[in-house]
């Protein structure tokens, strides 16, 4: 989820009027190279609170980033976004047959001093296909994982081992290019089974109720207000972690941040597409797009939206490349698909080389398409629907909810929620349709699609279509250009004969940043950013 959307362009009209646009802030005093220890702390805002930190469970955007800091896996993402040894002291020993991994672990310590053991990731994995959440199902790449989730097989039976206290040994379902990369993420983090019995459904809810291995702890946490880390002591790395603390407030109105950031009091503000048109052309400004593709997500139980051709119309009736141009203004790209344009994958640079491009409007077939609808469900006068939605995205809503209305004459009803009722939601199949931004956490189209299938992640939609199943079971088996090819058929099935869901488009996000903050490493997939080697110099020039 992104910043929130100012109500009113007083706020936004009020900084400009200060001549704010392309000031720098105030100075720091220099010093030599990075500032002392006790200088340290790095000040930014997170657009939600993390409600729980436990990475076996359903986390939220800033859940999953949080733990990037106060967490570690046996690999965690680089700067050039590719998996490093973490908590593994080196690369694993591959079979042959690049199935079984075996593992050596590093002699670390958890926040509390008792030593990190392989017993701790095989528990946490456990653990994670006993719940009910839908993000664990990236551990299916371990072998017996979706038996072991769907109650067929029992969690002793997955395949990972500890062999001894630091030794741990995986057997994957079948070989996987992107398994290095998929254990940095949460459900594949480690977890000390006393601290979680011990508070069973207050576990990470609080800095008290859960211990750390990462290179940060947290400090402090007032829900809805404020998250503070700290350095931990106990890092198996810490002298490479340079900041001390890291403040971060929730839920900061954006035209409060970038108040703060001119008064030196945020290092790092998010703009919403109202404020990143305005500083675009600051030298301060910084924009990323990450691999995500915002969407309108349906609940196939609703009878109406059940029907082919009344999605049919919904789809056609999208201006994108005016919600792009004319609403967002930030850089935001239309969508043609539920696979972001950059996302590639092992066999060529990108799978939208030969996507085709974005689906065009189409008012007169939209038109048809409606009345088809209307006929095969025996209706003369179209139901209300909602929209659920949170409040950063509401700007969006309202220009689907007019175009929709202007025709079709669909009468749309907006609900804006907060970040984790949105999740909390949509977990349990409670909407209508969603403008929604799947969490994915791997670079492949296949972890994009996947999402779609009738047990998978996309918020319960309902969505079940045997032969989109069946190719992507061709994908998972085949290689290269038939791989390829499978996969761009499943998506081609689900966005453009099915409309099970629309993209719309692939957000960017815009930031002022402060020319101090150094090795702030962000990345396009899975967690926001990693924070292990940020630092910050004396001078703000």
């Amino acid at each position: 989820m992104r910043g929130k959307s100012i109500k009113s362009g007083w706020s936004l009209l009020w900084l400009l009027g200060l001549g704010l646009l392309t000031a720098c802030g105030g100075t720091y005093s220099p010093v030599s190279g990075a500032q002392g220890q006790e200088e340290q702390t790095l000040r930014l805002s997170i657009d939600g609170d993390p409600a729980v930190l436990d990475s076996a469970g359903t986390v939220n955007d800033q859940a999953m980033t949080v733990l990037n800091q106060v967490q570690e896996g046996l690999m965690r993402l680089n700067q050039d976004n590719k998996p490093e040894p973490a908590l593994a002291e080196a690369n694993p020993k591959v079979s042959a047959d690049k199935r079984t991994y075996l593992f050596q672990l590093r002699e670390a310590k958890w926040s509390d001093g008792k030593p990190v053991t392989a017993q701790d990731f095989v528990y946490a994995w456990r653990r994670a296909l006993q719940t009910d959440s839908r993000q664990v199902h990236g551990l299916d790449l371990v072998n017996n994982a979706k038996a072991v989730r769907e109650g067929e097989a029992s969690p002793s039976e997955l395949g990972v081992q500890a062999l001894g206290k630091r030794t741990l040994k995986v057997v994957l379902d079948k070989p996987s290019s992107q398994f290095l990369t998929a254990v940095a993420m949460p459900p594949f983090l480690p977890q000390r089974a006393d601290i979680v019995k011990k508070y069973g459904n207050r576990y990470a809810t609080s800095p008290d109720t859960m211990v750390t291995c990462g290179p940060f702890q947290v400090e402090r946490w007032k829900s809805e207000r404020e998250l503070v880390l700290k350095k931990s002591d106990t890092y198996w790395d810490r002298s490479r972690v340079r900041l001390g603390r890291v403040e971060m407030s929730i839920n900061t109105e954006v035209s409060e941040q970038v108040r703060r950031y001119h008064a030196n009091r945020l290092d790092i503000a998010r703009l919403d597409y109202h404020f990143a048109e305005a500083y675009k052309e600051a030298r301060q400004f910084i924009s990323f797009t990450r691999d995500r593709v915002d969407q309108i997500q349906f609940n196939l139980d609703n009878d109406f939206l059940g029907d082919k051709n009344i999605r049919q119309a919904m789809a056609q009736s999208v201006d994108r490349e005016e919600l792009v141009n004319h609403v967002r203004k930030d850089g935001s790209l239309p969508a043609g698909g539920v696979v972001p344009p950059k996302v590639w994958t092992r066999d060529q640079p990108s799978f939208k080389e030969k996507s085709g491009a974005p689906r065009m409007m189409d008012p007169g077939q939209a038109g048809k398409s409606l009345k088809e609808g209307m006929k095969e469900l025996g209706l003369k006068k179209v139901p209300a629907m909602e929209l659920l939605v949170t409040e950063d995205r509401k700007e969006a809503a309202l220009f689907l909810q007019e175009q929709w209305r202007m025709i079709l004459g669909f009468p749309v009803n907006i609900r804006p929620v907060a970040p984790q009722q949105f999740l909390e939601r949509m977990e349990k199949g409670d909407f209508d349709m969603a403008l929604t931004e799947p969490i994915v956490q791997l670079n492949d189209p296949y972890a994009y699609l996947e999402d779609y299938r009738f047990d998978g992640d996309a918020g319960n939609s309902g969505w079940n279509r045997e032969e989109f199943n069946e190719k992507l079971q061709r994908a998972a088996e085949d290689k290269g250009s038939k791989r390829i090819q499978e996969l761009r058929e499943a998506e081609k099935l689900l966005v453009e004969k099915e409309a099970a869901v629309i993209p719309l488009f692939c957000p960017t996000d815009g930031y002022l940043q402060k020319a101090r903050v150094k090795n702030f490493d962000r990345h396009p997939f899975g967690p926001e950013y990693t924070l292990k080697e940020t630092y910050l110099t004396g001078s703000e020039k």
